[in-house]
C-alpha cells in the first residue's frame, strides 16, 4: 500500500513549528515619542514588569504611554499570553495569575486589573477599568482639541486630562472562562469559575460558578455542584 503525503500540509506544519519558535523566542523594543511597546524578551527585561516562568507569544506585548520605572505588570507561572495590555496613563496595574491562556485580546488599565488562577480567555475581549472620556461633552470637546494638538508629537493622549475620567478596578476570579469578542467594564468582579458567553458586555459583578450572557451580561445557568472545583 502505497502512502500518499500531502505536500501541502507538511508546508503547513513546518512553517507552524518555525512560528512557534519565533513566538518564544522574539525580542522586539521599540520606543517612539514617548510610546513603548515591548515585545518577547524584552517584555522580561523592562523593570516594570515582572514574569514568571511563563510563554509570551510574539503577538503578545506591553505598551506605555508613559514612561514606567515601578512594577506595573505580573505575570505568574505556567501561561501562554498572546494578548496585549496597555497602559494610558501613567497609572495602572494589571496582574495576571498563574496558568492562565489569554488569546488575542487588550487589557486596557489605568486603575487595576487582577485576573486569577487557571483562567482562560478567548480572541477579540476586551477589559477597560476606565471609561477613556467624561460623560461631560465639554470634556469630551477638550479632548479632541488636545490631541490635535499633540497629534505631531507621536502620542496624541500625552496632555490627556484623566483627572475627569472615571475609573474603577476589576477582578476576575480563578477558573474563569470569558469567550470571544467579550467587554468587561470598569469595577466588574468575576466570581471564581464563572463563565461568559461570547460577544457579552459585563457591567455588572457575576456570581461565581454562574454562565452570564448578553449585553448586558446575565445569569443564563448555574453550575451544578460536579461542575465546581473542590477547593473552592
Amino acid at each position: 500500500m502505497k502512502l500518499t503525503v500531502n505536500r501541502k500540509l507538511i508546508d503547513f506544519l513546518r512553517r507552524f513549528v518555525v512560528e512557534e519558535k519565533t513566538n518564544v523566542d522574539s525580542t522586539i523594543k521599540t520606543e517612539t515619542n514617548g510610546i513603548g511597546i515591548y515585545q518577547g524578551k524584552a517584555v522580561k527585561s523592562h523593570p516594570a514588569i515582572r514574569c514568571g516562568n511563563s510563554i509570551l507569544d510574539k503577538s503578545f506585548g506591553v505598551e506605555f504611554r508613559t514612561e514606567r520605572n515601578t512594577v506595573c505588570v505580573e505575570i505568574g507561572d505556567n501561561c501562554i499570553l498572546k494578548n496585549k495590555i496597555i497602559f494610558e496613563t501613567d497609572s495602572g496595574f494589571v496582574k495576571i495569575g498563574n496558568g492562565c491562556f489569554i488569546g488575542g485580546s487588550r487589557i486596557i488599565s489605568a486603575s487595576s486589573v487582577e485576573i486569577g488562577n487557571w483562567v482562560t480567555m478567548a480572541w477579540g475581549i476586551t477589559i477597560y477599568d476606565h471609561n477613556s472620556h467624561s460623560l461631560d461633552y465639554r470634556e469630551r470637546v477638550n479632548d479632541q482639541k488636545q490631541q490635535l494638538a499633540d497629534w505631531g508629537s507621536g502620542n496624541f493622549i500625552k496632555n490627556k486630562n484623566w483627572a475627569v475620567v472615571d475609573k474603577k478596578s476589576i477582578k476576575i476570579g480563578d477558573y474563569v472562562w470569558i469567550g470571544f469578542d467579550a467587554v468587561i467594564l470598569k469595577g466588574v468582579t468575576i466570581g471564581d469559575g464563572a463563565v461568559v458567553g461570547a460577544r457579552s458586555v459585563v457591567t455588572h459583578d457575576v456570581e461565581p460558578w454562574t454562565v452570564v450572557a448578553g449585553n448586558p451580561a446575565k445569569v443564563v445557568k448555574r453550575l451544578s455542584p460536579g461542575e465546581i472545583a473542590t477547593d473552592a
